[in-house]
C-alpha cells in the first residue's frame, strides 16, 4: 500500500475501531486517507427493523454468536 498510497499507508495507525454491535456510529467520522486529497467518511447505518440486532439487546447479542467454526456438510443427489 505504502507504494501506492503513501498517506494512506501512514494513515493505518490511525484507524477507526471497529465495534462488534451495528449502529454505534453518531455521526459522520471524516478520515483522511487517500494521497490526492481525498476523504472518506464513515457515516451512521441505515436502521432496520427487522433485522435481528433491532429486537435484541445489545448485552445478549454474543449469546446468539457462533463459538466455533462452522462445518459445511454436501449430501449427493
Amino acid at each position: 500500500m505504502a507504494q501506492k498510497d503513501p498517506v494512506a499507508a501512514a494513515a493505518r495507525k490511525y484507524k477507526p475501531i471497529q465495534s462488534a454491535v451495528p449502529g454505534t456510529t453518531l455521526g459522520p467520522i471524516q478520515i483522511d486517507a487517500f494521497f490526492g486529497g481525498g476523504k472518506l467518511f464513515d457515516t451512521p447505518g441505515v436502521h432496520l427493523h427487522h433485522r435481528q440486532a433491532a429486537v435484541i439487546h445489545s448485552e445478549d447479542l454474543p449469546a446468539l454468536a457462533p463459538q466455533s467454526r462452522l462445518q459445511g456438510k454436501s449430501f449427493p443427489v
